[in-house]
């Protein structure tokens, strides 16, 4: 296959995104003008135009969405293993550690490679024949926490009664980071801060947060702390015993090979003290590594040695330490939302999600350690915080906030790490929560019961009650976080949403809540029309000087291209900042690894969905702003017109290759209007087998990426901006 390079390819460049060695690209290209074009490019970029013959046909390859390199999926390729190896030369190693550990390959950041097949290989569609769901719980009581646990993919399922938080102390000195909110609740402060009050707990917050403080010095600490290196002889000292943190551990979720902090206190706390206790809290598990807890009360007499655990974390265990009894308010029991007082959302670092390991040695893991842009959680919950103190609260929008972040060195890994923990307290006890992610294997169970109460109406479909209750609020809820808080999510997957139902009537209520906030980047142009004075939009937006102290894992979308802290990409399709993205196709739909297969028409449901859901983004954001003209078609011609002219190194983000081939197919079947590319028109190609559904699905991922741009030259024009200002109340 010939491919045209893109502008500023060099030869190392152009040979790289296709997995080919230098030496092959140009013994493919061994004749004129191609060998005059690569010659002329050794130092710099290849003339424009210039076809190149890459010795195969580019097959996209997500660690996200693809399978593992097995027998399997060679035969799903129509390839085997020595020719993979011949046309992808530059990978050979990765493809034997793959194939050998029938693993996935994470090659790059993005976690999308373009592998090269022979031209002649017709790939098996990734489409089966809709297949039933596999038996899950029932849950008569719509428990939500249920529901993330046992209605769910089965590697991911885990069990829906409480394991035991280990809990440790640290000292409380320089070494420490702390961001409390402003509206700290007391189970919190009695919680982490043995003997300290909220005020102590929000003075150490003010001194360490890097947003809040003045001056840019680190904390001293609080209370009479010795400092942890002496000056003189212990004789001639009055040594004060530090005052002690209390952080939590999940030695369920971790064994021995996890790089979480608290797994070995004395190795990783140096200097100390530091010490694991035997008091411990109730924890449910979720979908993803946080957790649910009731936070108890600890005392300074529980750090006492005579209440300091001895032995080592039981790893892998669900009973709680030191032969302890879970109370009987917690065990054997699921988590009611409506019965629990105090419980918070905790995040720590796990090796172990259901069972899959993702700790920091194991393929594509990292989930061992609190991510880097954890104080990130916390900047955006101050400014939500701010936001709907300013303004009040959304009617269809729920920010679930990060109330507490803390981390410590962990010595011996070299890195910060910590825990989290989110607020509850905005959920309706008196409403049902269902997290998305589980409509593939509980939705259909969901809409009977629905039906079921509702036995006046009509029937209706599941097909159609997930596009009323899932795929259209969470497209208003997208729209309503960029109109109120200048922000937009990046990889808005189902698990961090949550959709409410009323308690008896299962009809949802329209309210959407977002409980991954730390996900939230900024968008240039609407932010600037709101408050940017707030400490943690100056600390973001400010321009970064070399050796002030900011560290590398600061939010990437502020335009940090050649900045010392940028990590990103900067092509048209991932640039930064990141404009405007509605991310259903990318993210927010269904891959078949997570339950797509299990949907009514499998995917062909998610592009009623997606379509469903963009025009409701859509039809908010012009009322909102009382801006016609940003109802755009789903999908038009302009889009269309851009999806074909693209000359981007494709189809990694934009599947633009896929759609460049079906579109055209799609506009002719449908008269010659791309308006009138409905599903059905799809349906009718992948019937008279003109495409296949993964055409359907790339090409409708094209126009939405297109169609993002043409809406994001409409909504940073000057009128529109001055539109969003005005509504914006100071």
């Amino acid at each position: 296959m010939k491919v045209n390079p893109t502008a500023n390819d060099t030869a190392e460049i152009f040979s790289a995104r296709y997995n080919l060695s230098v030496g092959r690209l140009r013994s493919l290209n061994a004749v004129d003008p191609a060998r005059a074009a690569l010659e002329a490019a050794a130092d710099g970029p290849m003339a424009e135009g210039t076809e190149l013959e890459i010795g195969g046909k580019p097959y996209p390859y997500s660690f996200e969405s693809s399978p593992a390199i097995d027998a399997a999926f060679l035969q799903k390729l129509g390839t085997d293993l020595p020719t993979l190896k011949t046309l992808n030369d530059r990978i050979v190693g990765a493809l034997n550690v793959a194939m050998k550990a029938r693993q996935k390959m994470l090659l790059n950041q993005a976690g999308v490679t373009l592998l090269l097949i022979p031209d002649g290989a017709k790939p098996q569609d990734d489409e089966a024949e809709q297949v039933a769901p596999p038996a899950v719980d029932a849950n008569p009581d719509f428990d939500w926490l249920v529901y993330e646990t046992r209605v769910n993919a089965k590697d991911y399922q885990k069990e829906k009664t409480p394991a035991a938080y280990g809990l440790y102390a640290v000292p409380i000195d320089s070494r420490a980071e702390i961001v409390a909110s402003q509206t700290l609740p007391d189970a919190l402060v009695n919680g982490f801060f043995p003997g300290l009050t909220k005020e102590e707990v929000l003075a150490i917050s003010a001194q360490s947060c890097r947003w809040r403080k003045s001056g840019g010095a680190r904390p001293t600490g609080d209370g009479p702390n010795s400092a942890t290196t002496q000056g003189a002889a212990r004789s001639e000292l009055a040594l004060h015993a530090p005052r002690m943190m209390v952080m939590p551990y999940n030695y369920f979720a971790n064994d021995q090979a996890s790089h979480a902090i608290g797994a070995d206190v004395a190795q990783e706390i140096t200097p100390g003290p530091a010490f694991r206790l035997k008091k411990f809290w109730p924890l449910w598990e979720t979908a993803s590594r946080s957790s649910v807890s009731v936070i108890e009360p600890i005392s300074p007499d529980d750090l006492q040695p005579a209440a300091r655990l001895d032995a080592p974390w039981d790893f892998r265990k669900r009973t709680p330490p030191a032969g302890a009894t879970m109370a009987g308010t917690y065990r054997d029991k699921v988590f009611k939302l409506a019965e629990q007082r105090d419980a918070f959302s905790v995040k720590t670092g796990v090796r172990w999600l259901g069972a899959v390991p993702q700790g920091s040695d194991d393929p594509g893991g990292g989930n061992d350690v609190l991510e880097s842009n954890a104080l990130l959680a916390s900047m955006r919950s101050d400014w939500s915080e701010h936001v709907e103190a300013t303004i009040g609260p959304s009617t269809i929008l729920i920010v679930l906030r990060e109330l507490l972040t803390v981390t410590f060195p962990n010595r011996p890994r070299e890195k910060r790490d910590g825990y989290q923990v989110r607020d509850l307290s905005p959920l309706d006890k008196t409403k049902l929560y269902f997290p998305p992610l589980s409509i593939p294997f509980g939705g259909q169970a969901f809409v009977d019961a629905y039906n079921s109460k509702n036995g006046g109406k009509p029937k209706v479909s599941a097909a159609d009650f997930w596009k009323r209750a899932y795929a259209e609020p969470v497209g208003r809820a997208k729209a309503e976080l960029l109109l109120r808080y200048g922000l937009q999510l990046t990889t808005p997957n189902p698990q961090n949403f949550l959709l409410e139902f009323d308690k008896a009537t299962l009809e949802p209520t329209g309210r959407v809540v977002v409980r991954d906030i730390g996900d939230a980047k900024l968008h240039s142009e609407f932010i600037a029309q709101m408050a940017v004075d707030h400490p943690a939009l100056q600390y973001e937006l400010k321009p970064h000087v070399e050796g002030d102290g900011r560290p590398g894992y600061l939010p990437a979308q502020t335009n940090n291209q050649g900045r010392v802290d940028d990590h990103a990409r900067h092509e048209r399709f991932d640039q930064y900042p990141l404009n405007t993205r509605i991310h259903w196709h990318q993210y927010s739909t269904f891959k078949n690894k997570y339950g797509g297969v299990y949907l009514p028409e499998q995917m062909m449901t998610t592009i009623d969905w997606g379509r469903a859901h963009y025009a409701a983004y859509l039809d908010w954001l012009a009322t909102k702003l009382e801006a016609p003209a940003l109802k755009l078609n789903i999908w038009d011609q302009a889009a269309y017109d851009r999806v074909l002219a693209a000359n981007e190194a494709q189809p990694n983000t934009s599947k633009g290759e896929a759609a460049k081939k079906a579109l055209p197919k799609a506009r002719t079947r449908a008269g010659g209007d791309v308006r009138m590319i409905t599903p059905d028109i799809w349906r009718q190609l992948i019937t008279a087998k003109e495409c296949t559904i993964t055409d359907a699905i790339n090409s409708e991922w094209a126009l939405e990426l297109h169609t993002d741009e043409v809406l994001h030259s409409l909504l940073s024009t000057s009128a529109t901006l001055a539109k969003v200002k005005a509504k914006w109340k100071r």
